[in-house]
């Protein structure tokens, strides 16, 4: 990590990394560096410099949902599937039984 510049008059204020004539109190939450407020990046975890910003790993619930449905029906030549398909079918009889089925009176 790059070592801040320290402002001579200002005691906690540092240099831009980028912007090397405007002082901060702002430091990247990722690596420390300090941050500008033209360098700032919003990120789920506070502000960011641009470098970290770039490298952060887009989080996409969907296909973690679908790679773990794929890898469902796929495991055992698809038993995961027939297992779900039964399971269903039992729970709508067992419905249908109870509307329909011989209740003792």
């Amino acid at each position: 990590p790059p070592v801040p510049v320290p402002v001579p008059d200002d005691p906690g204020a540092f240099y831009c990394e980028r912007h090397k004539s405007v002082s901060t109190r702002v430091r990247c939450s990722r690596c420390g560096a300090p941050i500008c407020p033209r360098c700032m990046v919003p990120a789920p975890v506070g502000i960011q410099c641009r470098k970290c910003a770039s490298q952060r790993a887009p989080l996409r619930p969907r296909g973690v949902i679908h790679a773990a449905g794929r890898t469902i029906s796929a495991g055992a030549a698809g038993a995961g599937r027939a297992v779900w398909y039964l399971s269903l079918w039992a729970f709508l009889i067992s419905i249908v039984r109870g509307f329909f089925g011989g209740r003792d009176t």
